[in-house]
């Protein structure tokens, strides 16, 4: 099985890696802008201020330290990735609204 995309999507993929670390400013942006620390955000969802401090340094180191971050921070996780994959359109949605 492969993907096909046209040329115009294929500008719009970005690495695993890039995104990860989009995710990461993500979960910090949002933490501070409810004012709560690592250990803070750490303590609503089960993880260790370690965590927490890893992944908004690198990106997710799994997927279930992610859903736990968003669901700390009341944010949808596909908003999130949405967001890192393209700010952009997320932008000109809500300046539409």
């Amino acid at each position: 099985m492969s993907i096909q995309l046209a040329p115009r999507e294929l500008v719009q993929v970005t690495s695993i890696d890039d995104t990860q670390r989009k995710l990461g400013r993500l979960i910090r942006l949002n933490r501070r802008a409810l004012e709560l620390t690592q250990t803070g955000l750490g303590a609503r969802v089960g993880l260790n201020q370690s965590q927490i401090c890893k992944f908004e340094q690198n990106g997710a180191t799994s997927f279930e330290i992610f859903l736990k971050a968003s669901r700390g921070l009341d944010l949808p996780a596909w908003v999130l990735l949405k967001v890192a994959e393209d700010p952009d359109d997320v932008v000109g949605r809500v300046r539409a609204l």
